[in-house]
């Protein structure tokens, strides 16, 4: 069976400032993949990023849309999607599987 490569889309210096300035409400939201809940970070579970990502998803759908940006701390620093293509596959998928969230 052939693996399909993941398709990366490319992030410009524009997004970049652009996701700084911008502040988290309806339209724009970060995700972090690291639970700092705890004295040291650590990675959070891909399931309970999936099911935030899709919880985010929903709640833009049922307004005007917006942008989710993973991998990116609320205080704006960047840490990072650092995962397997498996996982990060799935991420992508959320989008797409109803098993995440239901009505």
């Amino acid at each position: 069976m052939k693996s399909e490569s993941l398709q990366v889309q490319t992030v410009t210096a524009m997004d970049f400032q652009r996701w700084i300035a911008a502040e988290e409400g309806q339209f724009f939201e970060r995700k972090s993949t690291w639970d700092r809940s705890g004295q040291h970070p650590k990675p959070r579970r891909t399931r309970d990023i999936a099911y935030d990502i899709a919880e985010t998803l929903s709640a833009m759908a049922n307004a005007d849309g917006g942008e989710l940006v993973v991998g990116m701390e609320d205080d704006v620093s960047i840490s990072g999607v650092d995962m397997p293509e498996d996982k990060i596959r799935l991420l992508l998928g959320v989008p797409g599987d109803r098993n995440y969230v239901s009505p």
